[in-house]
């Protein structure tokens, strides 16, 4: 059972019209969430994952048969991993998380957290969802990225995590993941940060499918008045939602072979149909940027074409595109063109 805490007399427990007697136990919550019941089997993962993993707080209550969860805004598909947080959760516990996935599915978001208007963490399942990037897309506006921290953590073979200097040699036995926290600021609502915690193996580039997103409003609980693009010339425009990037890539499927307005609509029935889209940035914006793909699509076949024609243009792209990995996944090293084209090969060993 929930109790509305906006009830004029729910800051006095004694003014509280419920007899708790022969009720089952009373959860107080955020207006904004909702709960939802979970059977016996669910509570057993629970109880295994706190076992598994030192200071990972489960909601099964071993003292009774069920236990209960909450729902953001009623949606099954975002369950609250945490919620009230005026604090960032510390790393050492979301590492061991996402290393291990040591949280019960009952407890892990299928789909991108979108209209944030409470503080609350999440746990969430990107192999759910058609790009990783699109966890960067909630509805809520532009985002800064103020910092990011990259940290070192170790599994060893009882399956402890522990964090590590990263100039420590550690044992070949030893599983090494890099966990990155990224921090950003609203920029509609400068008091709202955003963090977003990620694991990886560390001689991998590829992020593990389990991914930690915290909203903090410093000003307190409050919807985002999203404000217009930076590049907007009218008010008409509306506010900026970021697209998701497997829409563009959506977009970019069809557009070579379909007109900009039936693009539109094929992107919405691949999707589900309208009532399925739980994101603006699940469909195009409006039909000019579907015209602006499609000038970017072609502007990059005429440039690829280019490209086949000439192979020191395509050593050249190469090794641009290199610069953009880590250090040590870089092959071309360096290309001197005078008095006659020298390429260096070496890997990092």
């Amino acid at each position: 059972m929930v109790i509305d805490l906006t009830h004029d007399g729910a800051n006095n427990p004694s003014d509280l019209d419920v007899d708790t007697k022969d009720h089952e136990p009373v959860m107080i919550r955020s207006q904004k969430v909702y709960t939802s019941k979970v059977g016996d089997n669910d509570q057993n993962e629970a109880e295994i994952a706190e076992k598994d993993s030192k200071g990972i707080e489960n909601e099964a209550n071993s003292g009774e048969m069920n236990a209960e969860y909450e729902f953001y805004k009623g949606d099954p598909s975002l369950p609250v991993f945490q919620s009230g947080l005026l604090k960032g959760l510390g790393t050492d516990e979301i590492a061991t998380i996402l290393i291990k996935g040591s949280v019960t599915n009952s407890r892990v978001a299928t789909r991108v957290p979108t209209d944030i208007d409470t503080n609350v963490a999440f746990i969430v399942d990107t192999s759910k969802i058609l790009d990783k990037e699109d966890m960067k897309c909630d509805d809520l506006g532009a985002w800064l990225c103020t910092g990011s921290k990259k940290m070192k953590y170790l599994m060893v073979p009882s399956g402890k995590v522990t964090k590590v200097e990263k100039r420590e040699v550690s044992d070949e036995q030893c599983s090494e993941y890099i966990i990155q926290r990224q921090f950003f600021t609203n920029k509609s609502m400068p008091s709202l940060r955003k963090t977003i915690v990620t694991a990886r193996e560390e001689e991998s580039t590829i992020m593990k499918d389990l991914v930690f997103i915290q909203y903090i409003f410093g000003e307190g609980e409050q919807e985002v008045n999203v404000q217009l693009h930076g590049n907007a010339k009218s008010s008409r425009c509306g506010p900026f939602k970021r697209t998701m990037k497997s829409t563009i890539n959506l977009i970019k499927d069809q557009i070579e072979t379909l007109p900009a307005r039936e693009t539109v609509h094929k992107v919405i029935k691949d999707r589900g149909g309208i009532m399925k889209v739980e994101s603006s940035g699940e469909v195009p914006r409006n039909r000019n940027q579907v015209y602006n793909i499609a000038k970017e699509v072609k502007k990059q076949t005429t440039s690829t074409s280019i490209c086949n024609d000439d192979p020191m243009l395509q050593v050249l792209v190469k090794a641009k595109e290199e610069q953009q990995s880590r250090s040590e996944d870089i092959f071309i090293r360096e290309i001197p063109l005078f008095p006659e084209p020298i390429i260096f090969l070496a890997t990092q060993q």
